[in-house]
């Protein structure tokens, strides 16, 4: 039996499959079943972003994107919200990009009956319709990480993305915004953090006018600093980090 079916009950962080929330949301109740079902190193590896990859398929759920509106991360990093919102729009299936996925362990495998269910789940990929998803970031060297990640995606190549500040984005009227900004780790002075998030806040409520926003904050402290009255707000694990996604509604 390979190594990773029989995972202990207790393992170090960094051997630790993904939070067990995502197993919910994808069907996976225990460890040795989602360390079974990991996407191939490689791919991981690739698609990982601060972000936190294993957080993004949820916080697209959480949003209740209903694929209409124009889904906007304005800092989106290496696209890893991004391309959960395509997989969403475009009914990927989640192991698309899986190459080993451990089925060919389980004691009732069938080769033949496996490679039908594929083909039938590929099948229901549906086109991405113009500038329906769309991404910015400070950084080029973000943006063009970000474009080769999608790439790997059915219509990725459709993602609409530009390196820019979102406080010079244009008027985003009646989007679906959800965004991670940088936080804690990724930003040591406290106070340049509060300035971001006080300047997140002025762009929701100036340039965003009927807009729903899900925003994952490092801390729960960081949602006063939007200085907008969350609608709700869900205290959610990234890692060993505790966080909190707010959702603002802008009329």
């Amino acid at each position: 039996m390979p190594p990773w079916i029989e995972v202990p009950p207790a393992l170090p962080p960094e051997d630790r499959a993904p939070d067990s929330l995502q197993f919910l949301l994808r069907g996976f109740d225990t460890d040795a079943e989602a360390r079974a079902f990991l996407v191939d190193d490689n791919e991981l590896s690739r698609l990982a972003s601060p972000d936190e990859h294993d957080l993004a398929a949820l916080l697209v759920h959480l949003s209740g994107w209903d694929r209409r509106r124009v889904f906007l991360d304005p800092m989106c990093g290496s696209g890893t919200i991004l391309a959960e919102a395509l997989m969403s729009a475009c009914n990927v299936p989640a192991s698309y990009l899986r190459k080993d996925s451990g089925y060919q362990f389980l004691p009732d495998y069938d080769a033949t009956q496996y490679e039908k269910i594929r083909a039938a789940a590929n099948s229901q990929i549906k086109p991405l319709p113009e500038g329906l998803i769309q991404g910015s970031d400070i950084q080029l060297r973000n943006v063009e990480i970000a474009r080769q990640n999608l790439a790997s995606l059915p219509y990725g190549e459709l993602v609409e993305l530009k390196a820019s500040r979102f406080q010079d984005l244009d008027k985003q009227e009646g989007r679906l915004i959800v965004t991670n900004p940088p936080y804690g780790v990724r930003l040591s002075d406290e106070n340049s953090i509060k300035r971001l998030y006080n300047e997140l806040g002025d762009f929701l409520k100036q340039k965003c006018p009927a807009s729903e926003n899900y925003i994952l904050c490092g801390d729960k402290t960081l949602v006063p600093e939007l200085r907008l009255r969350a609608h709700w707000k869900k205290n959610l694990k990234n890692g060993d980090l505790e966080v909190a996604l707010a959702k603002i509604l802008v009329r």
